[in-house]
């Protein structure tokens, strides 16, 4: 695949647990390797290679915008400018390739957890009220 006719397009890679990571594809530098924009947790928002990238993955996906490419690459430039830290839960790599690529910062790893979690908190809190009223009878 020629991503480097994907300039601006989400990039993403599986990562553990069934997570993806994510970024956007910026084009080739003087060498031809394609440049992947990314927010790392311990790097913060930054140009890697492809390669750099994918780490020991060899598989990845690409999405097209939802915005106009013009939004795109301004997005593109006020991210390189801005330098937001990154943040597990507020601003991970989802939340970045999603703010540029559609203009909303979301995160489906973030909704993953939370749905997760409160489905098990109501069916912890179900479980326990269940057992409250077996010994409220006996």
């Amino acid at each position: 695949m020629n991503l480097d006719l994907h300039i601006g397009w989400e990039i993403s890679r599986p990562k553990e647990f069934g997570f993806r990571h994510t970024g956007v594809i910026l084009g080739k530098d003087a060498f031809g390797n394609i440049l992947i924009l990314h927010n790392h947790q311990n790097k913060n928002v930054e140009i890697v290679t492809l390669n750099e990238f994918l780490g020991k993955e060899k598989f990845f996906q690409i999405r097209e915008p939802r915005l106009p490419m013009r939004e795109v690459f301004q997005r593109i430039y006020h991210a390189l400018n801005d330098r937001r830290q990154y943040n597990l839960t507020s601003f991970n790599c989802q939340h970045f390739s999603s703010s540029i690529v559609d203009g909303i910062e979301t995160s489906s790893a973030v909704r993953g957890v939370l749905t997760f979690g409160a489905i098990a908190g109501l069916i912890y809190l179900s479980k326990r009220s269940s057992s409250r009223k077996k010994w409220a009878r006996n």
